[in-house]
């Protein structure tokens, strides 16, 4: 038996919030969230607080649980994206792929809502990381190539 734990929050602050594969409106202020680390970091920002932890077996769903209510899936967190793996990151991708790439790379565009900006900064983290690869490789293979006459030897 497994026990599924999805937490139930409320928008607090501002007439809306959208992130995280989340949305909620001053209309539709209630969310469920099931990422434990997302709902801290909600928390933390202030913008919502928590209402209700709710425990469910996941073999047998109850139809009474907020999760079949029938709310929208946008309301529920989306815990990993697929992206193009074999393709560079472009405008073709959705912003979730790119928020998603720029992630694992470290950057943080949790606040970044079009593409532009976060194409820009994978952009700008590939440049740097590429300059600074192509700096130590070229300096290790002439330190590599150096002949050797044992006149710093003692």
């Amino acid at each position: 038996m497994m026990i599924k734990i999805e937490y139930k929050l409320k928008l607090i602050r501002g007439r809306s919030y959208a992130g995280y594969g989340i949305k909620a409106t001053a209309k539709k202020p209630l969310i469920t969230v099931s990422n434990k680390k997302v709902v801290d970091y909600l928390v933390s920002i202030k913008r919502f607080t928590l209402v209700e932890i709710i425990e469910t077996d996941e073999d047998v769903a109850d139809i009474t649980t907020p999760a079949n209510t029938g709310e929208d899936e946008g309301d529920k967190t989306q815990l990993s994206v697929d992206y193009p793996k074999d393709n560079p990151p472009n405008d073709s991708w959705s912003v979730a792929q790119l928020k998603a790439y720029a992630t694992e790379r470290g950057l943080d565009v949790t606040d970044e809502r079009h593409k532009a900006p976060i194409l820009a900064k994978i952009a700008e983290l590939e440049q740097s990381g590429s300059d600074k690869g192509e700096t130590d490789t070229e300096q290790d293979s002439e330190e590599e190539n150096k002949a050797d006459f044992g006149e710093n030897d003692e």
